[in-house]
């Protein structure tokens, strides 16, 4: 199974590129905190980005878009065996604003996602795709306000990471 995020497929497939290195490392690193947090909180088992079976690559070794990688993302995550099903669909709407936020960013930086074929923000959708992002993350918070004590230590904690 190939797995976009092990480095040494990766640098392979993209010749060390110096964009791909920064994009990789920014999205690792951000994605594994929230994993962490989630694994804290006994919704996810302990799990890493690099170690998640991703399935859903073209021959590129790219995704061909943001919502094909969403996908394959939530796809692979290893929730715990006893999650309430309220529970891995608040996940999922977290981890959808997430990658939708991460992906703004770097449309914002003008970094192009060198693992996705086709840029997910562009001038003509940017209003729509907001739109989307934002519902997930108020899908996700009223859900965790209900589930969580103290629910705003945590919320603090991810939107750190992410924003």
């Amino acid at each position: 199974m190939f797995n976009f995020f092990k480095k040494n497929q990766s640098e392979d497939l993209h010749k060390k590129s110096f964009k791909f290195l920064i994009n990789t490392v920014f999205w690792q690193n951000k994605i594994n905190k929230v994993l962490d947090i989630f694994y804290q909180h006994h919704y996810l088992d302990k799990t890493k980005l690099k170690d998640l079976p991703f399935e859903k690559l073209n021959k590129k070794g790219k995704w061909e878009n943001l919502h094909e990688f969403i996908l394959d993302f939530i796809g692979c995550l290893p929730f715990t065996e006893n999650i309430d099903p309220k529970d891995k669909t608040m996940v999922i709407n977290f981890f959808k604003y997430m990658l939708y936020q991460l992906a703004y960013k770097a449309y914002l930086k003008s970094t192009p996602l060198s693992f996705i074929q086709n840029p997910p923000y562009r001038e003509d959708n940017l209003v729509e795709l907001n739109r989307h992002k934002r519902n997930f993350y108020y899908d996700f918070l009223d859900e965790f306000k209900h589930r969580k004590d103290n629910y705003n230590l945590v919320l603090i904690q991810l939107l750190k990471i992410i924003l």
